[in-house]
């Protein structure tokens, strides 16, 4: 069956499946759409005895499935299939080049490879391979890769990558082939892990490109890692990290050294920064660039005294000096009640120092119902910007008395990084 016979698709949703995830892939990779056979991959209706031909009569797995293709041929995977696999070895050998392997199906219906044995893997060998919205989960803890990657020209589109409560993989996928594609990738990682070392390892890999991916988990070395040969021209863009217990350090980490690539326009949630930087220049190193820490007093907090105490502590500068341009705070439908005024204070080395020499104090009034206060233009002395220093902390306090809190109040803190891989780290209120 030639994909321009879709309409031969008796069933309406199966049929606007298939076209949904047509225009999806096509957007990404040149889709045959006159001559290329089309085969089918179901384990829950299919049988490996099948021709794979009809959607009625599946193949039950794929790589059955990848057995009859030539190359430009497409492998619709239908929704709900599973395949879960106990034994060591590649369960999905991709050795046709120019093939399509295309998921259908949302959320829990998305076709789903289980790894059930440390060695359980793929293999994606074949050069010009497209692989979209499948779904890789660890049913075993340390499996060591879900698949390596050598085929030049590969593509991954929208894909999940996910471990489980203590059953991690080391490396999700070891990446050697060139012009490798990323994009719309989700790494759903267990974040209080130890065992994921990476995302991609990437071994002499030359002009790959990662876009639009979301990275949450938690890894021994980091997400991006180009190990063993140097890597050339990745670039990396329009994406989103987060490493659980860090910073920045291990978004993107040449571990080999000498491999050229660039991060463009992302995002890392662990600090609340966008980040840019590369091989040329380091991560982050953008001093002009403004920043935004968000911290929230919670209701019932008691903010103490005329102290730099817990209680007070809004946020900690963390691997470089932070200037700090601006504090903004907003209070819900209750009033502040106890001090006179309210402390900004610091434990600096240098400079204003000390609940005793605060570095701005804003009037009561301002913490009152329904206000927004901005301490570099409200209260009776302005100090700002001034610097936070590495490792150290900026509390708040009254300046006559305790008080406790209402109801929360949300602190904006504006900033600047003065050093390469500096960031904000708020908490403690």
């Amino acid at each position: 069956m030639a994909l321009y016979e879709l309409d031969k698709v008796k069933n309406p949703q199966m049929r606007r499946q298939l076209e949904s995830v047509l225009t999806k892939v096509a957007g990404y990779a040149n889709l045959p759409i006159i001559s290329s056979d089309v085969f089918f991959v179901s384990s829950v209706t299919g049988s490996d005895n099948n021709s794979g031909e009809d959607i009625d009569a599946p193949k039950a797995t794929i790589d059955s499935a990848v057995g009859m293709c030539s190359a430009g041929d497409v492998i619709f995977v239908l929704p709900g299939h599973t395949e879960t696999h106990i034994t060591t070895g590649s369960k999905i050998v991709s050795d046709v080049a120019g093939i399509y392997i295309i998921g259908l199906g949302e959320g829990s219906l998305r076709p789903t490879i289980s790894f059930g044995h440390t060695g359980t893997t793929t293999t994606f060998s074949a050069a010009n391979v497209t692989v979209c919205n499948l779904l890789f989960v660890t049913a075993i803890d340390s499996v060591v890769t879900y698949g390596t990657i050598s085929g030049n020209d590969n593509t991954f589109i929208g894909c999940e990558f996910r471990d489980a409560t203590d059953k991690e993989v080391i490396n999700d996928f070891i990446v050697t082939g060139d012009r490798f594609k990323a994009i719309g990738i989700f790494k759903n990682g267990y974040t209080a892990g130890d065992a994921n070392v990476s995302v991609f390892s990437m071994n002499g890999v030359d002009n790959a490109t990662i876009e639009q991916c979301k990275f949450m988990t938690k890894v021994t070395t980091s997400i991006i890692r180009f190990v063993t040969t140097a890597c050339t021209n990745v670039i990396v863009k329009d994406s989103v990290f987060f490493v659980s217990g860090t910073s920045s350090t291990k978004n993107i980490v040449d571990t080999i050294g000498g491999s050229s690539w660039i991060a463009v326009n992302c995002s890392d949630m662990s600090t609340g920064s966008s980040f840019n930087g590369g091989s040329s220049f380091p991560l982050n190193n953008y001093p002009s660039i403004d920043y935004c820490k968000t911290v929230t007093i919670a209701d019932g907090t008691t903010i103490p005294n005329n102290v730099q105490a817990a209680a007070g502590l809004l946020a900690t500068a963390l691997g470089g000096a932070i200037l700090i341009e601006e504090i903004i705070w907003q209070r819900g439908a209750d009033n502040f009640v106890g001090p006179t005024n309210y402390e900004f204070s610091t434990d600096n080395v240098a400079g204003l120092t000390g609940a005793a020499a605060p570095n701005g104090v804003a009037i009561l009034a301002k913490f009152n119902a329904a206000k927004t206060g901005v301490l570099s233009l409200d209260g009776t002395t302005k100090q700002l910007p001034f610097v936070l220093e590495n490792t150290k902390k900026l509390y708040i306090h009254g300046d006559d008395a305790a008080t406790s809190a209402g109801g929360p109040a949300n602190f904006y803190i504006k900033y600047k990084k003065l050093s390469s891989g500096a960031y904000l780290l708020g908490g403690g209120v």
